[in-house]
């Protein structure tokens, strides 16, 4: 790795500690958006094997996801598929080297500035 980019990953991880440990409070809204979107996922989505799971605060305490995993994943109702995708800052599928599908929606924004 290239001295730059070394000063570079090292103001990130900075950075990320810095907003990590200021002070935040939940954001209620943004929660039960994950929330919903767990349910519908876990209403509208059939396959073989099938596990819908949600994550909050993780990997950092702003972020949360939703996976849907399986040997194949059907979601049965695109306008419930449409509204989670709006729901979610992220969306991404891909194959797993078991064999299986992993869908993932993740969240941006679970905490917020605590205000003085």
């Amino acid at each position: 790795m290239k001295k730059r980019d070394k000063k570079l990953m090292l103001k990130l991880g900075e950075a990320i500690l810095q907003y990590q440990e200021s002070l935040t409070i939940p954001n209620e809204d943004r929660i039960s958006q994950v929330k919903t979107a767990h349910g519908l996922c876990r209403k509208f989505t059939d396959g073989e094997g099938l596990t819908v799971d949600m994550e909050l605060h993780k990997p950092f305490k702003s972020m949360g996801s939703v996976s849907v995993k399986g040997k194949n994943v059907v979601f049965v109702d695109s306008d419930v598929f449409r509204r989670i995708t709006t729901l979610a800052s992220t969306f991404d599928v891909y194959p797993k080297t078991n064999g299986t599908i992993q869908v993932d929606f993740g969240f941006n924004g679970l905490m917020t500035k605590e205000r003085k």
